[in-house]
């Protein structure tokens, strides 16, 4: 009865036109599988439908689970009672856990997988972007003061400009740190110089990224080498620059990540935490070209370990809660200005997720992002002699 009924609201959203939402089921059950080695009988019978429904109608996989083409309905029938079986074979912490495993090929349309999207995608496929920036402006919000180093309620991130004369609620939330005009314009204009003479990569959610570091598998936590070669040397004078800034005492740089967001792309970024088992504590960010808000909410947990957060140093700031960080306030806006240095750290570094929202983006922003090591990676850690090799290549400049 139940398939039946799973039968009928498929088919329903089927001749509605709902290619990429099915698509995106279908091929996320398939990836899922597959990556948890499901060899049943019925897994093999799935795909074999589905390689059916390709090679017969002779059309792309989006447009048979459409039910386009005349797809034979109890064909549709039978890809359900195997989807179904499937998923009552896979835990929701599981289905959690891969969900980056979806498949969507817009390898030749623009950079995103899984759930991201950009404009490019959403048109093509009819998605829906995973944030909605109004639903975040009807929960409660403060912005960040980076003179008085206070949260004032409110959503406008540019509330700082009323330093001193603040109005409203104030709140105050350790971990957050920002060095106005870290750099000059005229660095400023050399390192954007230099920067866009190398190649950036198609990255997702409609970003281009050119990346600095070793290679990192954060799932199976496993750390090597890949092609990191250093860092390129016009870049070199911002991390001699760290040392300017007490907080950034002894920062040494492992990887560094120039990433670029253009309004016209809807480029944006969705809410995280950077790994917790490869990188350390301070997230550090020099922004350039214009200014950005970056927007905080709550971690909630989605299942066990997420981001690797077990491990946090010594637990510091463990557990974490389930539903919230016990805090007044949903959303902390933090102002971005352009050239600028932002470090985050402590609670907002591990017990927030941080995004950047396509509405904070108005013209063209770069950013370049820093990361360190944890501690076991560094010189005098049980991992020291995996990161070894690694740490002596961040030496270089090229």
């Amino acid at each position: 009865m139940i398939t039946f009924f799973i039968y009928l609201v498929v088919i329903t959203l089927f001749y509605h036109n709902q290619y990429a939402q099915q698509i995106l089921l279908v091929r996320y059950i398939a990836e899922v599988a597959t990556n948890l080695n499901f060899g049943s009988h019925k897994f093999i019978k799935l795909t074999r439908i589905l390689s059916l429904v390709q090679k017969s109608h002779k059309i792309d996989l989006r447009a048979a689970c459409g039910l386009q083409a005349s797809l034979w309905p109890p064909l549709a029938y039978s890809i359900i009672i195997n989807m179904s079986y499937i998923i009552k074979k896979i835990s929701k912490e599981t289905l959690y856990q891969n969900y980056d495993y979806v498949v969507m090929d817009r390898s030749k349309l623009c950079g995103c997988k899984g759930v991201r999207t950009c404009f490019t995608c959403e048109k093509e496929f009819n998605l829906t972007p995973t944030v909605n920036s109004e639903d975040l402006k009807k929960l409660s919000s403060a912005s960040y003061c980076s003179y008085c180093n206070l949260l004032w309620s409110g959503w406008n991130a540019y509330e700082y400009k009323n330093h001193p004369n603040h109005t409203g609620t104030s709140y105050y939330l350790d971990g957050i740190f920002i060095e106005h005009e870290f750099i000059s314009e005229e660095e400023e204009t050399m390192l954007m110089k230099n920067l866009d003479v190398m190649p950036w990569d198609v990255s997702q959610s409609g970003r281009r990224k050119q990346n600095f570091g070793p290679k990192c598998n954060f799932k199976k936590r496993r750390l090597s080498m890949g092609n990191f070669n250093g860092f390129p040397l016009s870049t070199k004078f911002v991390q001699d620059r760290f040392d300017t800034i007490p907080i950034m005492k002894d920062y040494f740089t492992i990887e560094q990540c120039s990433l670029e967001y253009r309004p016209e792309i809807g480029a944006s970024i969705d809410p995280h935490v950077d790994d917790c088992w490869i990188w350390g504590e301070r997230i550090v960010t020099l922004s350039l070209q214009s200014d950005t808000v970056l927007t905080l909410t709550p971690h909630k947990i989605k299942y066990s370990n997420q981001y690797n957060i077990d491990y946090i140093p010594n637990g510091k700031y463990l557990p974490i809660p389930v539903n919230s960080v016990n805090y007044p306030i949903d959303v902390v806006r933090i102002l971005m200005p352009r050239r600028s240095l932002l470090v985050l750290y402590g609670k907002p570094r591990y017990l927030w997720e941080h995004c950047i929202l396509r509405e904070d983006i108005h013209e063209r922003r770069v950013c370049i992002a820093y990361r360190e090591f944890t501690l076991p990676y560094l010189n005098g850690g049980e991992k020291y002699t995996e990161s070894c090799d690694i740490l002596e290549k961040a030496k270089c400049f090229w």
